[in-house]
């Protein structure tokens, strides 16, 4: 082949690759369609950032101070409850060993008590049978008694 007809040749091979292949076009156009999605994306996504941060910075700005100060005021809390539970445990203990000894008192009340009652049956015993005793002498006496008449002689 001659160089013109290889010229020609190369001529409609670009001629029909530019006329019937648009795989280049169509690369291009693909490429700026991902390059506008790509920055839509991105603008939607600041957007969303945007309006979050819109939302968080008045909470931030309105509720940190009051999370810090309730923060304190837990830790105080925390450590009055501590305060309180260690003078429960106190109180506790004081009312068990008051519990021991009121049992102890009560106990040896009632053996006094005890020890007094019989005492006082025993006595209240013996003045039974003293009365018995002088009431059976008075019926003794009664049938042997003579009277005393007193006679004018």
């Amino acid at each position: 082949m001659n160089p013109i007809d290889q010229q020609i040749l190369n001529d409609v091979g670009v001629i029909y690759n530019s006329a019937f292949n648009h795989s280049r076009p169509i690369k291009g156009e693909t490429s700026h369609f991902m390059k506008g999605f790509d920055g839509k994306k991105g603008v939607d996504a600041k957007e969303v950032l945007q309006a979050s941060r819109d939302i968080t910075e008045p909470l931030s700005a309105k509720r940190l101070p009051e999370c810090l100060m309730m923060g304190s005021h837990v830790t105080q809390l925390c450590e009055q409850v501590k305060a309180t539970e260690a003078l429960l445990k106190g109180l506790c203990g004081a009312e068990e060993e008051w519990a021991t000894r009121h049992e102890g008192a009560r106990t040896e009340r009632g053996a006094e008590r005890n020890a007094a009652l019989i005492e006082l049956e025993e006595e209240r015993k013996v003045a039974f049978d003293a009365i018995d005793k002088a009431a059976e002498q008075a019926v003794k006496n009664f049938g042997n008694a003579q009277p005393e008449v007193p006679f004018d002689s």
